[in-house]
């Protein structure tokens, strides 16, 4: 059952990547997430 879960979360993430713009794909994701000590915002 784990093996099947995690093919699905593969799976799920190549069908989304496919669908992120380049633009997206720059965004520097932990600027948003995280502060400068590297704690969450």
């Amino acid at each position: 059952r784990q093996e099947d879960l995690a093919d699905r979360l593969l799976a799920l993430g190549r069908k989304t990547a496919l669908r992120m713009t380049s633009a997206t794909k720059e965004l520097d994701h932990a600027s948003m997430l995280y502060d400068d000590e590297g704690l969450p915002v």
